[in-house]
C-alpha cells in the first residue's frame, strides 16, 4: 500500500479477500481422503459434546434463572412465576423461589392464596423477606390505635421476624424499638436502640430514660451525653435548625442543665422566629422551678422557684403549664411573711391575666381564713372563668363558709365543676362538707366517701363521715370513723414535723440568669 490507502476500508478487504481465496485454492484437495474418517469423528465428537451440555439439569437451570433475572427487569409477573415454578420443581424446598411465586401470583386472581403462601413463608418459614413484604402491604399506614389485639400481635410476630432477619435494616430496627415500646418490653427495646444511636441519636434519650427508670443512672447519663455530643455536631453544622435545637435541649434537660439549655434555645431564637423556642423556653423555667428539692429552706426555695416562674411569665403568659405553676406555687407560699418572698409573689400575680390574678388572690385569702376577701376576688374570677372547674370550687367553698352562707349556690357551683371533673376528689369533699351544713346526711356520705382517694384529705373527709353517721344515729360506724380521722391526722403531723436532710450528694444548682 502507498499512501493513505492502508487506511481505505476497502482496499483492506480486497487484500484479505485475496488471500483467503489464494489460501484456500492451494489446499491440496486430492490427498484429503484419507482425512475424512478423522474428521467425521472430530464433528461427531463435538455434536455429541453440545448434546450432552444441553442436557445436563444445572445448564438448563442456568438458563431458566436467566429467564427469571429478564422477566424481573421488565417487571412481567406472568413470566416471572412461569419461570419460578419450573425452578421450584427442582428446588421445592428453596425459600426465595417459593417467595417470588408467591409475590408474583399476588396481582393475579389468586391473591388470597398468595397471601396465604407468604403468611407461612414468613410465620413457619422465618422467611425475612416475606415479612417485610406482608408489613409493607398489610400493615402500612401503622394504625395502631384502631388496630385489634390479633392484628397487633401478629404485625408484632412479622415485625420481629424482619428484625432478625435484616439486623442492618435501619428502617425495621427503628420501627420494632417502637413497637417494643409501646408493648412495654422495655429492656428488648433498648437493645433495638442502641443499635440505632449512631444514625438517630435522638434515640440515645430513649435509651437514658429507660436506663433511669431501672436504675441505671450512671448508664443513663452516658447515654445521655453521648447522644448531645452527636446532635451538638450537627447542631454547630445547623444553628438555625430548631429541630435540632429542642432536641439538644431535651438533651439537657435529661442531664438538668437547665441553664444550658435555656441558652441554647436563646441562640436559636436569634436565627429563627419559630414559635415553638418560645414555648420551650418557658416550659425549661418552670421544670427547673420545679427541680428545687435541693434547697431546704422553705423560703429560699420559694424564692427562687418565684424568680424562674416571674421569667417563664414575661415569655408566655397565657401558656397552661405556666399558668399551672403560677398558681401552685403562689399558694403554697401564701402564708410566707419574708418581704423577698412577699415582693416576688406580688409580682408574679400582677404578671398575668386579671382573671387568674384573682383566682390566685382569692385561693390565698381563703387559705388565710379571709373569707370576705376570697368570695370579692374568686366571684371576679368566676365571671371569666365559667368554665374552669378549680375556680368553681373554690368558689362554692367561699359562698358555703362565710357568715351569710349561700349553700344552694355552693352547691351549684360545685356541681358545675363535677360535670367537668367527675373523678376529682377534692371537688367531691367539697360537696360533701356542703351537704352536711345543709344537713343532707345520707348524700354527703355518698359524695364524701368518693373524696377518700386523696390521701391528704382522708383525715377531714372522715372526720365529716363521722359527724353524718352520728346524726343518722350509726354511732358504731361514727366511731370507726372517728378514729380513722385521729390515725390519719397523726399520720400527717408526723410527715411536717419530718427534717429533710440534705447530704450535698447532688451537684450545686445552677443560678437563674
Amino acid at each position: 500500500m502507498r499512501g493513505l490507502q492502508w487506511i481505505n476500508p476497502i482496499v483492506w478487504f480486497r487484500a484479505l479477500s485475496g488471500f483467503v481465496g489464494a489460501w484456500f485454492v492451494s489446499l491440496p484437495w486430492t490427498k484429503l481422503g484419507p482425512a475424512v474418517p478423522a474428521i467425521l469423528a472430530m464433528t461427531a465428537v463435538v455434536l455429541i459434546s453440545i448434546l450432552t451440555y444441553a442436557s445436563d439439569p444445572q445448564w438448563r437451570l442456568g438458563l431458566v434463572r436467566n429467564q427469571l433475572g429478564a422477566a424481573k427487569r421488565v417487571g412481567s409477573n406472568a413470566e416471572v412465576a412461569l419461570m419460578a415454578r419450573r425452578l421450584l420443581n427442582e428446588s421445592p424446598d428453596d425459600l426465595g423461589l417459593r417467595f417470588e411465586v408467591a409475590i408474583s401470583s399476588y396481582d393475579g386472581e389468586n391473591q388470597e392464596q398468595a397471601t396465604e403462601s407468604l403468611e407461612v413463608l414468613a410465620k413457619q418459614d422465618k422467611y425475612g423477606r416475606a415479612a417485610l413484604w406482608l408489613l409493607e402491604k398489610k400493615y402500612s399506614p401503622i394504625e395502631w390505635a384502631t388496630w385489634d389485639d390479633k392484628k397487633k400481635g401478629d404485625f408484632g410476630t412479622l415485625l420481629k421476624i424482619a428484625a432478625d432477619d435484616q439486623p442492618d435494616n435501619k428502617a425495621v430496627t427503628s420501627i420494632y424499638a417502637d413497637y417494643l415500646l409501646v408493648t412495654g418490653s422495655q429492656e428488648k427495646a433498648l437493645g433495638e436502640i442502641t443499635k440505632l444511636v449512631s444514625v438517630q441519636p435522638g434515640r440515645a434519650l430513649q435509651g437514658a430514660m429507660i436506663l433511669r427508670q431501672t436504675g441505671r443512672e450512671s448508664q443513663a447519663t452516658t447515654m445521655a451525653r453521648q447522644g448531645a455530643e452527636a446532635l451538638k455536631q450537627r447542631g454547630d453544622e445547623e444553628p438555625e435548625n430548631v429541630d435540632i435545637a429542642l432536641m439538644r435541649a431535651q438533651f439537657a434537660l435529661f442531664l438538668k442543665r437547665y441553664g444550658d439549655a435555656i441558652d441554647l434555645l436563646n441562640r436559636t431564637a436569634k436565627l429563627s422566629k419559630d414559635e415553638r423556642l418560645r414555648t420551650g423556653t418557658a416550659e425549661l423555667l418552670v421544670l427547673w422551678s420545679r427541680d428545687q428539692d435541693s434547697i431546704v429552706n422553705s423560703t429560699e426555695r420559694f424564692a427562687r422557684q418565684l424568680s424562674l416562674l416571674s421569667k417563664a411569665v414575661e415569655i408566655a403568659p397565657n401558656h397552661p403549664l405556666v399558668i399551672n405553676d403560677i398558681m401552685t406555687v403562689t399558694l403554697q407560699c401564701s402564708n410566707e411573711s419574708d418581704p423577698k418572698v412577699s415582693q416576688l409573689r406580688d409580682l408574679l400575680v400582677q404578671g398575668v391575666a386579671p382573671e387568674l390574678a384573682h383566682f390566685i388572690k382569692g385561693t390565698a385569702a381563703m387559705m388565710r381564713d379571709d373569707i370576705d376577701e376570697a368570695s370579692l376576688h374568686l366571684e371576679l374570677a368566676a365571671k371569666s372563668l365559667k368554665s374552669v372547674p378549680a375556680v368553681l370550687n373554690n368558689l362554692a367553698v367561699a359562698l358555703a363558709t362565710r357568715d351569710d352562707a349561700d349553700y344552694d349556690r355552693a352547691l351549684q357551683m360545685v356541681d358545675a365543676a363535677l360535670e367537668q371533673m367527675p373523678n376529682q376528689a377534692y371537688f367531691h369533699e367539697t360537696r360533701g362538707q356542703i351537704l352536711l351544713k345543709q344537713g343532707r346526711y345520707r348524700e354527703a356520705i355518698s359524695s364524701l366517701e368518693q373524696a377518700l382517694s386523696a390521701a391528704p384529705l382522708r383525715s377531714q373527709v372522715h372526720t365529716g363521715l363521722k359527724t353524718a353517721y352520728q346524726e343518722l344515729s350509726q354511732l358504731e360506724l361514727a366511731e370507726q370513723h372517728a378514729r380513722l380521722a385521729e390515725q390519719y391526722a397523726a399520720k400527717q403531723d408526723e410527715e411536717k414535723a419530718e427534717v429533710k436532710v440534705d447530704f450535698g450528694s447532688k451537684e450545686k444548682a445552677e443560678e437563674p440568669q
